[in-house]
């Protein structure tokens, strides 16, 4: 045991731990039970002493020395998707627009609350195989729109995600030279608000259903195509997430940062208010939405059929309130789990991700209409009519006020003519 890196705990000679790996090994007369942080350290302790003696493998234990084992542990997280809004900002009557000092707090909260519920050694519900302390390229995605307020929310908030790792960052150049990476510091300007709480009431309240008309309609799809391209990003981030579950390397966290109008638009085209009629509501700034990819199978891959999606959303920053993320179902169900074959139908209906979706995007469930054209025709079919429209109106001022329309060349000679007359005349 000790050739392995274990050493036999001095309150039992039975128990011998590998503090390196976390490692340990239960040993009693013939039976032997071994238990790691992940598998492939399982099989690495097994491998060494199958070296040396004859070992018969006998799978998960059920049963060990009399003890019953049941496992009571929650989904493994295979990845995740959060769609984020920025934090608060100063006003727009005032450009340029910049992140406040609160927004900044508000983001980078919630960036350490995903860090502790995902990222850390010690995570709540860590994802598998996600690194820990330094941030891994391949393991993440992270986008915002050219806006400097979206932008900078994202930068800060993966200052919460990935803090600054020490001297895990220390790199070494070609030369042997040890280089540590500076680290960097942002400044905002604070902003405060003149309005009584009473009057903010009304006025969000207001606000809140001037947006949800304008981000959502029903009978009007086309307002949403924010939310169905959304919808397409996130179930193309996931099946990646899933297709490449068995890679270290795979994607396993996808981060976007978008306005409120994105959420509204697909709060709406997944039936969240449903759920909640705060979800007819406007964001609050360092909102979020995350779906999370959870199965309890143990094989790599996992089956689709074993793999499910759950939706937990904060209504701002999850790492300053009490409640934190809160799951929610989607799509009218009742359940806040779904399955993931009925979660990519369901998302399926009402997604737009490319040149190809606008041909085929249609009817039925998806918001179109009975036998509906697609997101992208009605919209072309609303520009069309507005040109038209445009046309008609010029056509009746010109009829009122007497007007018609002659080539140049036409007028030109007309007036050569006048002025011929008038000299002739004179």
């Amino acid at each position: 045991m000790e050739s392995l890196g274990f050493e036999s705990l001095e309150f039992d000679a039975c128990l011998f731990r590998n503090n390196e790996l976390g490692i340990l090994v239960v040993l009693y007369v013939d039976d032997l039970l071994i238990a790691a942080p992940d598998t492939k350290l399982i099989d690495r302790t097994r491998d060494g002493l199958k070296r040396s003696y004859d070992l018969k493998e006998l799978g998960e234990d059920k049963r060990f020395l009399g003890f019953d084992v049941i496992r009571d542990r929650e989904a493994r997280k295979l990845g995740v998707y959060i769609f984020h809004r920025h934090g608060d900002r100063t006003s727009k009557e005032w450009p340029p627009t910049s992140l406040t000092a609160l927004g900044a707090d508000q983001v980078l909260s919630s960036g350490t609350y995903f860090r502790n519920r995902y990222v850390e050694s010690g995570a709540s519900t860590p994802i598998a195989s996600l690194s820990h302390d330094l941030a891994v390229l391949s393991q993440l995605t992270v986008t915002a729109p050219v806006d400097n307020v979206l932008q900078n929310s994202a930068q800060v908030f993966l200052q919460g995600l990935y803090p600054p790792a020490g001297s895990a960052a220390t790199q070494k150049l070609a030369n042997g030279t040890a280089t540590d990476p500076p680290l960097g510091g942002y400044q905002y300007i604070p902003s405060s608000s003149l309005l009584t709480p009473e009057t903010l009431h009304q006025l969000q309240t207001l606000a809140d259903q001037h947006e949800w008309g304008l981000a959502y309609n029903a009978s009007s799809p086309i307002r949403a195509v924010s939310g169905s391209v959304l919808a397409a990003q996130i179930l193309s981030s996931l099946n990646t997430t899933l297709t490449t579950s068995t890679k270290t390397s795979g994607l396993q966290m996808g981060i976007q940062f978008g306005a409120y109008g994105t959420f509204m638009a697909f709060f709406g085209l997944a039936q969240l208010p449903a759920a909640s009629a705060d979800f007819t509501g406007i964001v609050d700034y360092a909102s979020a939405f995350v779906l999370e990819l959870v199965t309890n199978s143990t094989a790599k891959p996992p089956a689709p059929a074993d793999v499910s999606v759950r939706f937990l959303f904060s209504n701002g920053s999850a790492g300053l309130s009490e409640q934190g993320l809160q799951a929610f179902p989607l799509f009218g169900r009742a359940e806040t789990t779904l399955p993931w074959t009925t979660f990519v139908e369901e998302m399926g209906k009402i997604s737009l991700g490319d040149t190809a979706d606008c041909t085929t995007s249609s009817g039925g469930d998806g918001g179109e209409g009975g036998g509906g054209v697609s997101r992208a025709a009605a919209g072309v079919i609303g520009a069309l009519v507005a040109i038209v429209v445009v046309l008609l109106l010029e056509a009746l001022v010109m009829a009122v006020a007497g007007l018609r329309v002659a080539k140049k060349k036409g007028l030109s000679a007309k007036e050569s003519q006048a002025d011929d007359r008038s000299t002739s005349t004179r």
